[in-house]
């Protein structure tokens, strides 16, 4: 599963809470003392494959607990009172060795400075991506002890910086766990995960990692959320399901129109040395049509996607861009074909008249 990795502030003045995301995220039964209502989401069944708490206060270990007793702690209506993760980890390896990444992260990034945490490790949905691992992680914005809440560690205005700097931690810590099972080529992939789409494409390009190169050209979907993944499990679309099944069907047409200029370039490139005989011009002929044929094809189908879905329209023009250069490709195959084909037939016809 590629890098990915999301935080949001919890905001009591959104209505959120961390004894409910707690529960939502551990699957389990919770009841939130500050409000009296029961987060109950003990009835579904995907149950995590790991749960961890982190926290300067063995007492606090239990997340009921420990959530409950931050929220009495912080008492004010529209406090921040916390971030929530959701950070994708490889399907190349085991449950104990993503166990170890999470644990090292959590450790690192808010156990040493005092903050409370919670991680909830879970498997791919049934009818989902079957490579989906991924983990919640729930963390305090104060330290927490059992005499109570200090300092605000992590505050609004450095929540940039923050993020930054988890996003880089959480894909070096994945791509050394990912190097030390043998692999190599996902671990580069993941080391730079953090980075922009760009940047990721030109770090590919620099250590020869073509596929991946180009994937980073494509353009990203978009995180369901627990109300869209429920409806698309249901099998109701949504509309953040609608818009991810658009855009990877946009990209699997980049990918095929890729693949045909790939073979376009090779096939001009040829054109700069002439055949020596009539049957190498022909199998040239034949390769570049067929190149051509599938650079039309995809180009055509491209159309129909875009055109369908409003939000993207400002993509049409560079597959327009393409067609142009697909035609000037057209262009010169006529001319191939009319100097080293049908120019070599009416030699050897005329050569056989006289």
């Amino acid at each position: 599963m590629a890098y990915h990795m999301t935080a949001k502030v919890v905001s009591r003045a959104k209505g959120d809470s961390m004894v409910a995301k707690a529960a939502y995220n551990s699957r389990t039964s919770i009841m939130e003392e500050r409000t009296g209502e029961v987060k109950d989401y003990s009835r579904h069944k995907d149950k995590p494959l790991a749960s961890f708490v982190f926290v300067n206060a063995p007492e606090l270990r239990d997340p009921g607990t420990l959530w409950n007793f931050y929220d009495a702690q912080e008492t004010r209506k529209n406090a921040q009172i916390g971030f929530s993760f959701i950070a994708a980890q490889p399907h190349e390896l085991t449950d104990e060795q993503r166990g170890f990444i999470v644990k090292d992260f959590m450790r690192e990034q808010f156990l040493r400075k005092g903050v409370a945490s919670q991680a909830d490790i879970h498997s791919p949905d049934r009818q989902g991506d079957d490579r989906n691992y991924h983990v919640h992680i729930l963390a305090s914005l104060r330290k927490v002890s059992k005499d109570g809440l200090g300092e605000k560690v992590f505050t609004w205005d450095d929540r940039e910086k923050n993020l930054a700097q988890w996003r880089e931690k959480w894909a070096e810590r994945t791509a050394r766990e990912l190097e030390k099972a043998g692999f190599k080529q996902e671990a580069e992939r993941w080391r730079y995960g953090h980075l922009p789409q760009e940047q990721q494409r030109q770090k590919a390009l620099e250590r020869g990692d073509l596929e991946w190169a180009e994937r980073k050209e494509a353009d990203a979907t978009k995180h369901l959320g627990p109300t869209a993944s429920d409806m698309e499990r249901k099998g109701k679309r949504s509309d953040r399901g609608n818009l991810n099944r658009a855009v990877r069907e946009v990209n699997g047409l980049k990918r095929e129109m890729q693949a045909a200029d790939r073979a376009i370039r090779a096939e001009q490139e040829k054109l700069a040395n002439p055949p020596r005989i009539p049957e190498d011009a022909r199998e040239r002929g034949a390769a570049m049509a067929d190149a051509l044929s599938r650079g039309r094809k995809a180009a055509n189908k491209a159309r129909n996607p875009l055109e369908r879905d409003g939000y993207r329209l400002w993509e049409r023009a560079p597959f327009r861009q393409r067609q142009r250069g697909t035609y000037d490709a057209a262009a010169a195959y006529e001319k191939y074909l009319r100097e080293h084909v049908w120019g070599e037939r009416e030699r050897e016809q005329g050569g056989l008249e006289r």
